[in-house]
């Protein structure tokens, strides 16, 4: 009682937020299990983890801690299809062309990865592909050139390379990324004003209407286009 004295009003909010922490926790720790009990019964090959969800859902975080519990028992890397994009500059550029013509697009995978960008991407999952088959002659996947949230967003960033000879388990984030190859995937959705709330605070550098555009206009009908295609599919 007198813990919420103190907080003045703010006990409720600090409780709810507490219950939050370990529902997510114990969602990250029970998603862990079973991908490792998945990926001992994998044999030697590399496990794929896809995490995919709309923009703003939680993905980085939950992503990133699962990968650090993960990796206390098996050798894990992550990957996030993020390091693969465009520049800010040239993604909100390619979002504002797509719209001059239509009231919405579906296309932000292309347009926020287009060409080599895409090509770049694919070719990581391509070589860890022939790794599994038998294919053992170039193991290190160069992670270089890519997209670097600093600095204005230039393509500056250098990941360590992945040596896949060391690797038991490989984590795919993004919003676009359940593939064939994925031995585990994880979907994760919020509600779409709570997205759009997370995403004006990571696109702080551009203006409240230009992102607010582009997260109803681009992002979500491409998501819950991407989400429909995978329904028929029986995910």
């Amino acid at each position: 009682d007198e813990l919420k004295e103190r907080l003045d009003g703010e006990y409720e909010v600090i409780a709810q937020n507490f219950e939050m922490v370990k529902y997510r926790t114990r969602l990250i720790y029970q998603n862990a299990l079973e991908i490792l009990k998945r990926a001992r019964m994998n044999g030697p090959r590399i496990f794929t983890v896809d995490i995919a969800g709309m923009s703003g859902a939680g993905k980085t975080q939950f992503t990133k801690r699962l990968t650090r519990i993960l990796n206390r028992d098996m050798p894990t890397r992550l990957v996030e299809s993020d390091w693969f994009i465009t520049s800010r500059e040239e993604r909100y550029r390619s979002f504002d062309m797509a719209l001059r013509d239509s009231e919405v697009t579906l296309d932000d995978a292309r347009l926020s990865m287009p060409g080599q960008r895409r090509e770049k991407y694919d070719r990581v999952w391509e070589r860890i592909g022939k790794f599994n088959e038998g294919d053992k002659n170039d193991p290190v996947v160069i992670l270089d050139k890519l997209y670097n949230p600093l600095g204005n967003g230039e393509l500056t960033r250098h990941k360590p390379d992945l040596d896949l000879r060391e690797l038991q388990i490989v984590v795919r984030s993004g919003n676009f990324v359940f593939g064939p190859d994925s031995g585990y995937e994880i979907l994760m959705v919020v509600f779409p004003s709570t997205g759009f709330m997370r995403r004006l605070k990571r696109d702080y550098w551009a203006d409240f209407e230009r992102v607010e555009k582009n997260f109803w206009r681009v992002n979500t009908p491409s998501f819950l286009h991407y989400l429909q295609n995978l329904l028929p599919q029986g995910r």
